[in-house]
């Protein structure tokens, strides 16, 4: 296998017109890929668009539907004006095939295996072959370099399928030391679109979180997309893992590319723009990374700041407390002093008389300010306590 090139540092243009994304998302069952006659084993025969002329002679005479349980499998080839050249019935007998994810899965492993024999014939490249003699797993296709003995697998999958499963899936490739390309179907299960929206699978998520480029395949066109993203900030990406993870729950968009376009590295495919999309992507990351740093640090900053605060005005509050503490008991102790003060300099003086005109006057007590006997005069005072405040 050919090992990864550097990858370039800027991301070029790539734009898709709806038509070309309305096309990708096509279902039409288009047939494709034939089996041969004589060699049922042999890899199936994918008519490239423009060819149905070329090849009309070889499909009557060496070539059959590639469902092996048709009923009339004879067929030729058609080219329609618009359209991208196909196989076709001869008869009118030839019905079912199954649903179209059994169609588009027998279409797609054709198209891949047939597009990496073509482009790599120093690898073997097999279809549901088995990653070991039990046959823990069957790669959809598996390709190997005989002179490393390098593996890689791919699995087109159109059907549903559940988190679980595919991690478990995921798992046995890793076990047996076999990096696994996951490419989803241009329709149906794996595709969701609605509203003209694109979001992505439970499945796909998880795939994110793993950090893994999330492609599709349409065999019908000969065409390879990924998933990408577009933010203010950052360009277009391929779609970031969340930090910390969580499953991603935006739109996503395509940026599409032919197939034979698609080269393959030790552990992954890639192809031009999809290089450069990597590039901006583990750009955009990084920077993304470098501002979470910033933000939890200036939160750490903000929280450490705030509790230097708080025990600040938790002194000053008790110092304040003492404070004014220590001046009401300063106050009180004042007045008491005052008081007594005020007592003892009325006992030292000597009784006082209030004078009523026209009467005799009368004597007051210094202490109570109360009338005090005449025998009490020289005294000044009651000789029982008496309250000074009265």
């Amino acid at each position: 296998m050919t090992p990864k090139s550097a990858l370039p540092h800027t991301l070029g243009a790539m734009s898709h017109t709806g038509s070309d994304i309305a096309a990708f998302l096509d279902g039409e069952r288009r047939f494709v890929a034939a089996a041969w006659r004589d060699d049922p084993d042999r890899p199936y025969m994918v008519l490239a668009n423009g060819e149905a002329a070329q090849h009309r002679e070889l499909a009557r005479t060496h070539l059959r539907c590639m469902f092996h349980d048709c009923p009339a499998p004879a067929i030729t080839t058609v080219s329609r004006p618009g359209r991208r050249d196909g196989y076709r019935h001869l008869s009118t007998d030839a019905t079912g095939h199954g649903g179209p994810e059994g169609f588009h899965h027998i279409s797609g492993k054709a198209v891949l295996v047939d597009h990496l024999r073509t482009t790599y014939p120093y690898l073997l490249v097999y279809a549901e072959q088995g990653i070991d003699t039990q046959r823990t797993r069957v790669a959809d296709v598996l390709v190997e370099d005989p002179q490393s003995g390098k593996r890689i697998a791919f699995e087109v999958q159109y059907a549903a399928l559940t988190v679980e499963l595919w991690r478990q899936r995921n798992a046995d490739y890793a076990a047996a030391g076999i990096p696994v390309v996951w490419l989803f179907g241009h329709t149906g299960a794996q595709l969701n679109v609605r509203a003209g929206r694109i979001r992505l699978t439970p499945v796909q998520q998880a795939a994110v979180t793993d950090g893994r480029a999330i492609l599709w395949l349409s065999p019908t066109l000969g065409q390879i997309a990924v998933a990408t993203t577009t933010g203010h900030k950052i360009g277009t990406t391929l779609v970031l893992p969340e930090t910390p993870p969580r499953t991603w729950q935006g739109d996503v968009e395509l940026a599409i590319a032919p197939l034979k376009d698609v080269t393959l590295t030790d552990d992954d495919v890639t192809w031009p723009h999809l290089a450069a999309l990597r590039a901006a992507t583990v750009g955009a990351f990084q920077r993304r990374e470098q501002q979470r740093l910033i933000d939890e640090e200036w939160e750490r900053t903000r929280k450490a700041r705030e509790r230097v605060d708080a025990e600040a005005r938790a002194e000053r509050a008790a110092k304040e407390s003492v404070t004014k503490q220590a001046i009401k008991s300063a106050a009180d102790e004042a007045r008491t002093a005052r008081r007594a003060e005020a007592a003892r300099q009325r006992e030292l003086r000597p009784a006082t008389t209030a004078r009523t005109p026209g009467r005799t006057p009368i004597l007051l007590c210094n202490v109570c300010r109360e009338p005090l006997d005449q025998l009490l005069a020289t005294l000044g005072r009651h000789l029982m306590p008496c309250d000074p405040q009265r």
